[in-house]
């Protein structure tokens, strides 16, 4: 039996003992010296939550462990037995068998007070438990750090608003009577980059009594601007449609991208802002987006 087998059987046995403290009354201690003397004769410090937990019977400070959402170890005692992340707020609970903390769906973000059921306000400060996400309408924990319905992450979403204000504003350099569609999407700036890339040179678009293909025209991954642009009509009418993608960089796991489309010319009805929706709409299938046009 190595040295690790040891360690594994006590810490199975022990963990054991600790999940029915009613059936084995005062034996925890005697698997903490277990621990012990496999750390002397090993030479090897057990300073895992399990070790612990083990080595100190039932008496387990929040030192021993971690948030469940961000992994920080700044943890608070609130008045309910609860642990609040001074990082993120979440709000969680010691596990029964002692070795985890367990995330408290509603617990309050405020005082910690753990309401055990869905409700509007906490029972114990009235706090707001429910909020309504801005992207999509629907009502979602206040204590949750992404909307339960679309995804989006909320301590994101301020600044990605107002990129997309931004880049709105100053559509106009993008081409002649440019308009834009803007969305939200998930996932780090390289992989968003590469599906945007993809879309753009294969981008067709459907009109009255035709179908345009974009020819990709520019992919300026340091900037974040994809550029793909047709040509269409003969030299008695001529247009130039212009369609460019610009994707937000410095920030966490949403990103802002902004679909924006120029024409010299109204052609056969269909305007730039209809391209823009379309392109939108056609990025939404390639990866994990949400439009935002209503807040914008």
């Amino acid at each position: 039996m190595t040295r690790g087998d040891l360690y594994l059987i006590a810490q199975e046995i022990g963990a054991e003992l600790i999940r029915g403290p009613v059936r084995y009354p005062r034996r925890e201690g005697a698997f903490g010296v277990g621990i012990t003397a496999y750390e002397e004769v090993s030479g090897q410090q057990r300073d895992d939550a399990v070790g612990s937990l083990l080595k100190g019977g039932r008496e387990v400070t929040l030192e021993a462990f971690k948030c469940p959402t961000c992994g920080s170890s700044d943890l608070e005692e609130t008045a309910w037995d609860t642990a609040k992340c001074q990082h993120c707020g979440t709000v969680s609970r010691v596990s029964e068998d002692r070795l985890r903390l367990q995330i408290l769906a509603w617990a309050c973000p405020r005082c910690g007070f753990n309401n055990e059921r869905e409700v509007g306000f906490c029972s114990a400060c009235g706090e707001a438990l429910l909020l309504t996400c801005q992207v999509c309408g629907v009502q979602t924990r206040a204590a949750a750090q992404f909307c339960e319905h679309c995804g989006v992450r909320f301590e994101d979403l301020q600044g990605t608003l107002a990129w997309l204000q931004e880049m709105k504003a100053s559509r106009g350099k993008f081409g002649y009577a440019a308009r834009m569609s803007g969305l939200i999407a998930e996932g780090s700036f390289e992989d968003v980059f590469d599906a945007c890339a993809g879309v753009a040179k294969m981008m067709r678009v459907s009109v009255p009594m035709a179908h345009w293909t974009f020819k990709l025209e520019d992919a300026d991954r340091k900037e974040g601007i994809i550029s793909a642009v047709h040509h269409t009509g003969c030299l008695a009418f001529f247009a130039v449609w212009r369609s460019t993608i610009v994707i937000q960089r410095d920030t966490g796991s949403h990103r802002g991208l902004a679909a924006i489309v120029g024409v010299n010319r109204p052609v056969m009805g269909t305007t730039s802002g209809d391209i823009a929706r379309h392109v939108a709409e056609m990025l939404s299938t390639e990866i994990r987006a949400t439009a935002v046009d209503h807040l914008l």
